[in-house]
Order: C-alpha cells, then structure tokens, then sequence
C-alpha cells in the first residue's frame, strides 16, 4: 500500500473516531441534564410534570 493510501486511511479512521467522541460528548452532556442529585431521572418517574 502507498503511503499516500494510508495516510487516506488513517484520515478516514481519524475522522471516524471523533464522530464517536462526539457522540460519546452528547451522551454525557445528556446524562448530566436529565439527572438529578439524587440519581434519578425525571423521566423515570415524571417528577416535574405532575401535580398533585
């Protein structure tokens, strides 16, 4: 394989793996939105929409 063919491979995995960053970033933020100190979920248990 030519060095130009890898350095084309090695750009496609490096792009590959920081779209898998970012989307492991994303899910992080998302986990540090949705819970609460004590470590439920709103959505578990529909605090925050329910009136009683």
């Amino acid at each position: 394989m030519s060095v130009e063919a890898e350095n084309h491979v090695l750009q496609v995995q490096g792009a590959e793996l920081s779209h898998h960053l970012q989307s492991l970033n994303y899910i992080i933020a998302f986990m540090h939105l949705s819970v609460d100190p004590s470590g439920f979920t709103d959505e578990q248990y529909g605090w925050g929409g329910w009136s009683n």
